[in-house]
This record gives structure tokens, C-alpha cells and sequence, in this order.
């Protein structure tokens, strides 16, 4: 167990623990937080200190109902090297550019008996109203046990493996034709993962991306012709002409694992620190499509004048097509917090993930218009139990594994799991029944992708593991 301690204002001493504890590097810390209720607790943000360096804790998950001395709140946290370290926590909030962080914990000394490649220590604060003081403790593990097999609800039996690990919260998976990896990482690093080795230098370093809260770089895509072309799309939040985070989409090329020649070609949609969600994906007709949260204003969802909260369809460049009603690139709306996309091909329906309102996500079918200038509709929606914000969602149409073809996969960050929706093959946009894959075992899921041998690729906050059938 960790002890993880709060304050407000002037720091309260934990209530459990304290002086000296030793871990192995693979708990996962717990705390109450105190607020007035949980939309104000969604605006509290929170930053670890470790022996002096600060870093902001990027998957913090907090139940809706709180307890007595508040919301329960736990995350997995920065590695920790072997040996002895003194941890502190603060919890901030953010309006616009501005900071506002409380003072920081009582220190609390932890000795790593072992390389950590998933745990940090915390201890929380609140710049609004009190926190009270708790702890509590939740095993997890960024590196996934050889043995485990995971066996569906038909009768498929799935090994789960360890791809690669060193990663720093991974945001996003994409493959490129060659069979390298491509690794985002929110921090605004891109990765490459060649031959089953990270490359020890990153591809990408963005020097204006903004990282508190749920900003950073969102996500990553190739262009359809990227064996020729060599090019490749990210969406990330940076400050825009009023200083203020906006979501950037930009474009870059990449030669010998390294990529540069930044263009950007779409900006401006205001960016929420606590609520940062943007994707983007290209579509079967070769456009670009760009989703942006509502910014924390459900208004600007319904707002034809803003980008906020709609799915947007342009050219590469960033231009609008021809055949978009009214020389507009909206493509659907109103979403609150989307959070990816994908295509069915069977059905050329678009599913969105929205996952503003936990503990559930809303799944949203979007049939494409009927002919030039028509616009699209909503075929159908999903209220998916996910216990926590949905991150990503790919379909699985792969001849590996026959049984999931006709499926959408969901990963679930604050729920630790993938879930399997099968739909109905004789309606594309009704969901016939759902199935858990990895019910927390691996941690955090972050990302989900399909490989290019038909596997299931999903990235923890340290890893990336792999789901393929037993041999």
C-alpha cells in the first residue's frame, strides 16, 4: 500500500503510513478529493512532485459518488528508478493560460525495490474547497504476465503479450505499411516501433504543444498514400493568438524515422484543459476528418459557426471539398468529448465515440449523405457501459480472429479494458450484445489499433500490448 495524503491550502498530514514504505513499483495509488460536486471535481487537475520535479498525472480517475471524506480518486503515475524518493502532490485548476495550484503535500518517502516501469507516488491538494485525507491501494502493472490468455464470452481464446514498454503516455497507434509503429505520446513526442524495438530517439518533439490536464498530442494518423508520400497528420493543443489552447491539426514527413516539415492546416477550436479531446482519421473517400470537443461549453456543440463539437470533413490541406453542403466542412454534431472515429466498411457507416458523461459513452452511427451536397445523418446511437471515459475505438473487419469481424472495439482509459460490441449484421447500427476482453488486467488502456497481421494493438500508460489468437 501507498499512502497518498491531501491538503487544502495548508497540507494535512496522512492519515494512514507515512515515514518510509517500500514498494515493488507496480501498486496504484488511491485518495479523497473534496468537492462541491462532481462537475467541480472534473475541473481539479492534479500534478506529482517527485524528488522536486513536477509532472502532471494524465489518467486520474475519480468516482462519481463520493464517500465520507469525499470523491475516491486513484491513478497510475510517472516510473520511478530504483531507491528512495521523496513524493509530493498538487492539485491545480486552469483558466485559460492561468495556473492555479495549491501548496504542495507533506512529503512522503517511498523505497523502489525494483525498476518501476508504471508507478509514482501521490499525494493530492485543492485550490478550491478542502480535501480530506485518505488512502487506499489498487494493484496495476504496465507489463503483462506471458501465461495470461484471455477467453471471450464465444469461446475465443486470446494470449495477451508484451509488445514494448519505456513509452510515457501513449496516446494513439497507427501502423504504417511497411509494419513500423507509430507511438504518440501526449507529452508531443512521436515514437517508432521497428522490428518489436522502440527506437530510442523520438521521430517528432513538438516544441509549442500545451500539456496540463487532458491536453497534449491527442492523436496521430497516416496518410492513405503514406508508402509514397510519407505523410502523416497529428491533432495537438498549443496556444493560439490570444494565448489561450486551441486544437492544432498538422502535417508532417517523415525520412529514415524522422519527422518534420510541420504544416499545419487546421486551427483555432478552443481547447478545454479538463476536457481536451480531438481526433482525426481519414476516411474511405480520402478526406480528412477532424473531431473537436465542445470546450467545455455544450453551446458551441449546436453552434454552426464553430468547429467545437462537431466532426469535420476536409481536404488534406485543410481546404473544404466541393461537394460539402453549403461550402461547409461539418460533417456531424452536436458531440461533447469525442474521443476517435472509425468506418464500418461493410455498412460505410462512421462510428464516433463520445465520451463526455461517464460512467457510460455514447456510441454514435453516422450514415454518410446520399449524394453530393446531402448531408449526413445519424443512423443510430449506444449508451455503452464503459465505468469511466471510452479513449479509443477501432473496427474489426481482420480474418485473424473470424468470430470478432463485424465488431467495434472500444478502449476504455478509467474503465482498464477493451469492449468488444458485436453488431447486428442485419441492422449496421444496432448493437446486439457487448463482451469484456481484458477486465482490467494490463491497466489503462489508451489507445486500440488492428495490426497489420489482423492482431489487437492497445496501449497502456508505459506499454503496448498485443491480443492475437493462442497458436
Amino acid at each position: 500500500m501507498i499512502v497518498v495524503a491531501a491538503c487544502s491550502g495548508e497540507p494535512l498530514t496522512p492519515t494512514a503510513g507515512g515515514g518510509s514504505q517500500t514498494i515493488t513499483g507496480n501498486e496504484r495509488l488511491g485518495w479523497t478529493q473534496q468537492a462541491g460536486d462532481p462537475v467541480e471535481l472534473s475541473s481539479i487537475h492534479f500534478a506529482v512532485y517527485v524528488d522536486g520535479a513536477r509532472s502532471v498525472l494524465a489518467d486520474v480517475s475519480c468516482s462519481n459518488a463520493p464517500s465520507s471524506g469525499g470523491y475516491p480518486c486513484n491513478s497510475s503515475l510517472p516510473p520511478l528508478s530504483r531507491g528512495t524518493h521523496a513524493l509530493e502532490l498538487a492539485a491545480f485548476t486552469s483558466n485559460g493560460n492561468t495556473v492555479f495550484e495549491s501548496a504542495k503535500s507533506p512529503a512522503l518517502t517511498v523505497v523502489v525495490s525494483g525498476t518501476s516501469s508504471a508507478t509514482s507516488a501521490s499525494t493530492t491538494s485543492s485550490p478550491a474547497s478542502g480535501t480530506s485525507a485518505g488512502s487506499t491501494s489498487s494493484p496495476s502493472s504496465t507489463t503483462f504476465p506471458s501465461a495470461t490468455v484471455v477467453t471471450t464470452a464465444d469461446g475465443v481464446r486470446l494470449k495477451l503479450e508484451l509488445v514494448v514498454d519505456g513509452l510515457d503516455t501513449p496516446t494513439a497507434l497507427t501502423f504504417a505499411p511497411d509494419g513500423r509503429m507509430f507511438v504518440a505520446e501526449r507529452e508531443g513526442r512521436v515514437r517508432i516501433v521497428r522490428d518489436g524495438n522502440l527506437q530510442p530517439k523520438p521521430a517528432l518533439t513538438l516544441d509549442d504543444v500545451v500539456t496540463s490536464g487532458e491536453e497534449g498530442l491527442l492523436d496521430l494518423t497516416l496518410a492513405p498514400n503514406f508508402d509514397r508520400s510519407h505523410l502523416l497528420y497529428a491533432v495537438y493543443t498549443s496556444l493560439g493568438r490570444a494565448s489561450t489552447p486551441v486544437f492544432s491539426v498538422a502535417r508532417f514527413r517523415e525520412v529514415s524515422d524522422t519527422v518534420a516539415d510541420r504544416v499545419v492546416v487546421l486551427t483555432g477550436a478552443a481547447a478545454s484543459p479538463a476536457h481536451a479531446a480531438a481526433v482525426i482519421r481519414f476516411g474511405p473517400d480520402g478526406k480528412l476528418y477532424a473531431a473537436f470537443g465542445d470546450a467545455g461549453d455544450a453551446r458551441l456543440g449546436g453552434d454552426l459557426a464553430s468547429p467545437n463539437g462537431k466532426v469535420l470533413r476536409v481536404n488534406a490541406d485543410g481546404t473544404t471539398p466541393g461537394d460539402q453542403p453549403a461550402a461547409n466542412p461539418i460533417y456531424s454534431f452536436p458531440y461533447q468529448s469525442p474521443r476517435s472515429l472509425a468506418w464500418q466498411p461493410a455498412s460505410g457507416l462512421l462510428w464516433v465515440v463520445d465520451s463526455g458523461s461517464a460512467p457510460s459513452t455514447r456510441l454514435v452511427a453516422v450514415s454518410p449523405g446520399k449524394g453530393p451536397g446531402q448531408r449526413s445523418a445519424v443512423a443510430g446511437t449506444y449508451d455503452l457501459a464503459t465505468q469511466g471515459r471510452a479513449s479509443a475505438l477501432v473496427a474489426y473487419e481482420d480474418r485473424l480472429i473470424p468470430s470478432f469481424r463485424n465488431s467495434l472495439l472500444v478502449g476504455a482509459d478509467e474503465g482498464r479494458d477493451i469492449f468488444r460490441v458485436r453488431l447486428d449484421p442485419q441492422n449496421p447500427a444496432g448493437v446486439v450484445g457487448v463482451d469484456r476482453l481484458l477486465k482490467g488486467v494490463a491497466g489503462n488502456v489508451r489507445a486500440v489499433t488492428v495490426g497489420p497481421e489482423g492482431a489487437i494493438y492497445f496501449a497502456t500508460p508505459h506499454a503496448v500490448g498485443r491480443l492475437r489468437p493462442m497458436d
